[in-house]
């Protein structure tokens, strides 16, 4: 039987190692029966590590080209005396032709660096069999290994452990270096900044691993130099820029921030932009310092330098006012707000605060409170905010809108130059007529209508109207114009003015000045020469003379001579001018008129010569006399003379020279003439005379008296009687009725005048005379009453006496004011008739009787009043005496029973009267009177229990009259005249009532 023989890789299962034990696991043994079975053999085991989980397995067979059967037996265990205790694989192989060792590697189940035996039968279980051979598996492969510089003369390296490793070996740059038994390694002595590549192998008994990774990794190397100082620079208000030179070998650098506190970054390059970490602030130093680094470690901090952020922001402005201050411009204020430190103002018109299309903006300076936003339209609105900003190394900020501004309009537009401007010449001599059309824009606040002298460089004259004119007078002096002459349009608006363009006209002028009054240059006795002040730009005159009365000619130049005149005649001369381009345009009026007379033809006319005087020819000082001459022949006056109170035909030789106008003074007083004659220069004569009578003493007080002299009732007639003794005569006598009246006058010496003032009054007269002097004021008192007395008063109105008279006497004040003088009255007895009497102011009655008065009152003017009338009494009677008291009883008893009490009386008397008081009566009350000698009588009603008192009056009258002594008989008693009295009073208390009479 043929056997075949296959190599088999036996794959060792996973190592498991617990408490110092190494266990086996294998496949079971599978024999595999072949159909062609010959004699064969095995023999040369061999077995190697494959990897960390597989070993190779590799014998021999014989004879070749045969089929084998092979069976691969593990062994669990070693040494000798081991069977094999597994059968790990079998199979059918066919022994190669030639002897060579055939190997087959095959997988299995084995830990690594685990020991496993093998050995390969043929046939049975126990057939022909190899040696045993035995293999450990290789270590796993090392796990990552990693390396760091530690020094610039060290590197570390670590590494995974490998499964089954004995110890490792550590490879630097491809070549060995050392090997070790643990997981790291520390590689020192190499140079700094030098890189070195590591990787690692583990091993054991059946050999290496693979390769760990390899790791690159370069020593430290020395720490770098110190930078030098950074450049910084603001890139915001909270941005700094940094930047620095490199410093050979650093890798990073450290900035270090040293205000407001430290504040350190790590960068890579030589720049670092400082984000405000930690607070930075606007406005503020910070000062910065860098350091460089490296793997080997940091130079230290470099110098430092500083610099400051972006200044801070301003603070939002408050918005004031707008208003316009121009036609392009308006004027804007506002306040500034903290904080201030901004480099200026930027102003914003309402779009571009609300961020919108058509914004514009202004700027000004720092410190300001007002702007003038500009390059606006006329009459065109807006309004406008404001915010402050700052510039700060190139950059700006700004701070928030104030907010927006009242709107306002800009100067309304300048108007149109006007059209048609025309300009009228010789219109009139003080005024220019201008005329024009408006043009668009017309809302023009009016129009000026300018003169212009181009020559002089001057404005000769101008005049305004109003918006709506197209039309106005210029005010020009005559002879006067313009060759550059011009309308303008204007308008006012928010106080400023705006003129147009100027709209030309032509040249223009105004009429020649009116000449001046000619002079006479020649005069004779047939011919004048006049001559005027030439008119400026007068190209022709005229000239008027009159008589005839007519334009005699023209002429060129400013005199002109008139011929064939009369001589000692008066000629008026007048001139008008023209400079218009003919000798009727451009004139003016007529100027004033010149009288001229010829030459005097042969006098024979003689002077006048006169003085002022009065028409009466007094005076009461000496005026003053002026002498008026003159002479109308021609020859002029040769001499004026006069004299006092001498004839004037001794004027000539004796007279004191004068001369007109010279003033005299009157010689003394009294009558005085003055003479005064005249002498021309051909020896014709004038005289004249005159009186001045001079009259200083003034009239006399004039005589006044009065009549009557004292009171009365009528008018009072006023005598006067006047004289003047100065010689020139009364004049005038003034007189008046009181001191306050208006004056009468009269030519009379002598005269009289009636007063009817009343009342003490004082007339009055002074005179004048015919010089014009005034005396004293005359005056004398007269007295008017026309008002009667009132009636009178009488007293007494009755009278009773125990005497034999009574006496009325009367009473009256007069109101008029001359007094009372007396009264009239009458009277009768027991109605007899009245007799009147005007004696006295009272009346006695001497007889008894019944008496009524009559009177009335007159005053010491004659006036009488009205009458008063009275009666009176007068009694004749004997006295009486009073009842004696002890002829007279009272008494005054209850009556049981009733309210009643009676009271008796009896004794001697004229008469009793019984009263009673108390209880009800607050006052006495009569209960009886009677004249018997005894009574009584019933006190009825009273009221209990009361006390009530009861007089008894007994009197004694005279019988005749019924009459009797009243002062004991009156008062509370009553009255009883013409009585004497005696009292007698009973006191009784009632205090028994009749139950249900009085409700007791």
């Amino acid at each position: 039987m043929k056997r075949e023989k296959v190599l088999v890789s036996v794959f060792i299962a996973t190592l498991m190692v617990g408490v110092g034990v190494l266990a086996f696991f294998h496949v079971p043994f599978v024999e595999h029966a072949l159909a062609n079975v010959g004699s064969w053999s095995v023999s040369s085991l061999t077995v190697n590590p494959y990897s960390s989980s597989q070993v190779s397995l590799q014998w021999s067979c014989s004879p070749t080209g045969t089929g084998i059967n092979e069976t691969v037996y593990e062994y669990y265990c070693t040494g000798s005396g081991c069977s094999p205790t597994s059968v790990y694989t079998s199979f059918n192989s066919t022994c190669p032709s030639s002897p060579t060792v055939q190997s087959i590697t095959g997988t299995g189940n084995f830990s690594p660096g685990t020991s496993v035996t093998f050995q390969v039968c043929t046939g049975g279980a126990y057939g022909t069999c190899t040696n045993t051979a035995s293999a450990t598996t290789l270590p796993t492969d090392p796990g990552t290994l990693s390396a760091s510089a530690q020094s610039q003369t060290s590197i570390y390296l670590s590494w995974g452990a490998s499964s089954g490793a004995s110890g490792y070996y550590i490879y630097r740059n491809g070549s060995y270096l050392t090997a070790t038994g643990v997981t790291n390694y520390t590689n020192t002595g190499l140079t700094a900044n030098t890189s070195y590549s590591y990787y690692v192998v583990a091993y054991n008994s059946g050999g290496n691993s693979g390769a760990s990774n390899t790791a690159s990794v370069t020593t430290l190397p020395y720490a770098p130099s110190v930078p030098g100082a950074p450049s910084v620079s603001p890139i915001g208000q909270t941005l700094m820029y940094l930047s620095w030179s490199a410093v050979s070998g650093a890798t990073s650098y450290h900035v270090a921030r040293w205000a407001p506190g430290i504040d350190i970054q790590t960068v890579s390059g030589t720049s670092f932009t400082d984000y405000g970490s930690y607070s930075m602030a606007c406005g503020t130093s910070y000062s910065y310092e860098i350091e460089a680094c490296n793997a080997g470690g940091c130079s230290g901090w470099g110098s430092g330098a500083a610099a400051t952020t972006d200044a801070c922001t301003p603070g939002t402005p408050t918005i004031g006012s707008n208003s316009p201050a121009s036609q392009s411009t308006f004027n804007l204020t506002w306040t500034r707000n903290n904080p201030l430190d901004e480099s200026g103002f930027q102003i914003g018109n309402a779009a571009a605060v609300a961020g919108s299309a058509g914004g514009k903006t202004w700027t000004v300076g720092a410190g300001s409170t007002s702007g003038s936003p500009n390059g606006y339209g006329c009459g065109q609105p807006d309004s406008f905010g404001v915010r402050a900003y700052v510039n700060t190394n190139g950059r700006t900020y700004y701070s928030g809108w104030s907010g927006v501004s009242n709107s306002a309009t800009t100067d309304a537009c300048t108007p149109g130059t006007p059209s048609g401007v025309t300009f009228t010449s010789y219109a009139s001599q003080t005024y220019i007529p201008v005329s024009w059309t408006p043009t668009a824009p017309t809302d023009q606040s009016g129009f000026v209508a300018t003169l212009n002298d181009s020559g002089l460089g001057m404005v000769m004259g101008s005049a305004t109207a109003g918006p709506s004119a197209t039309s106005v007078n210029v005010p020009m002096s005559c002879s006067t114009g313009g060759n550059s002459n011009y309308v303008q349009a204007y308008v006012n608006t928010n106080g400023r003015t705006y003129y147009s363009s100027p709209g030309t006209g032509a040249a223009a002028k105004t009429s020649a000045c009116t000449p001046s009054a000619p002079s006479a240059s020649s005069i004779s006795a047939s011919s004048i020469t006049i001559t005027w002040p030439a008119v400026s730009g007068a190209t022709y005159y005229h000239v008027s003379q009159n008589p005839p009365n007519l334009d005699v000619g023209t002429v060129t130049t400013n005199s002109f001579t008139a011929s064939s005149l009369s001589c000692a005649t008066s000629y008026t001369f007048m001139i008008y001018a023209c400079d218009g381009p003919n000798n009727t345009t451009g004139c003016s009026p007529w100027g004033s008129p010149a009288t001229i007379t010829t030459s005097a033809c042969p006098d024979t006319t003689p002077p006048t010569v006169s003085a002022n005087n009065s028409s009466s020819g007094w005076y009461s000082s000496s005026p003053t006399i002026t002498v008026s001459a003159s002479d109308t022949g021609g020859s002029g006056l040769a001499f004026v003379k006069y004299t006092w109170n001498t004839n004037v035909s001794y004027c000539w030789a004796s007279g004191i020279t004068t001369s007109n106008g010279a003033s005299l003074t009157i010689p003394g007083q009294g009558s005085n003439t003055l003479y005064l004659c005249a002498q021309d220069g051909a020896g014709n004569q004038g005289t004249w005379s005159g009186p001045y009578n001079l009259d200083t003493t003034a009239p006399a007080t004039p005589s006044i008296s009065a009549s009557p002299s004292g009171w009365t009732n009528g008018n009072v007639t006023i005598s006067v009687s006047a004289s003047d003794t100065g010689g020139s005569g009364l004049s005038t006598t003034y007189y008046r009725c009181n001191t306050s009246n208006a004056s009468s006058s009269t030519a009379s010496a002598s005269f009289t005048y009636a007063c009817s003032l009343t009342g003490g009054q004082t007339a009055q007269a002074y005179s004048t005379d015919n010089a014009g002097n005034t005396g004293g004021t005359g005056s004398v008192s007269y007295y008017i009453d026309t008002t009667a007395p009132p009636s009178p008063s009488l007293s007494p109105t009755s009278a009773l006496t125990n005497n034999s008279n009574i006496t009325v006497s009367f009473s009256a004040t007069d109101s008029g004011g001359s007094g009372t003088a007396g009264y009239h009255y009458c009277y009768t007895t027991n109605g007899s008739t009245c007799s009147p009497s005007t004696s006295g102011s009272s009346v006695t009655f001497s007889s008894v009787g019944s008496y009524t008065v009559c009177t009335n009152a007159y005053d010491n003017a004659g006036n009488t009043g009205g009458t008063t009338c009275s009666s009176a009494n007068a009694y004749q009677y004997t006295s009486v005496s009073a009842p004696s008291s002890s002829g007279v009883t009272v008494n005054a008893t209850p009556v049981s029973g009733l309210s009643t009490i009676n009271s008796t009386w009896s004794g001697t008397a004229s008469g009793f009267n019984v009263y009673v008081q108390g209880g009800q009566y607050s006052t006495s009350q009569l209960l009886s009177s009677s004249a018997a000698s005894s009574g009584s009588t019933n006190a009825i009603s009273l009221q209990c229990p009361n006390s009530y008192t009861f007089y008894t009056v007994a009197y004694n009258t005279d019988n005749s009259l019924g009459g009797g002594t009243s002062a004991s008989c009156s008062g509370a008693w009553g009255s009883i005249p013409n009585a004497q009295c005696t009292v007698k009073t009973t006191q009784v208390k009632l205090t028994t009532c009749t139950q249900g009479f009085f409700g007791q």
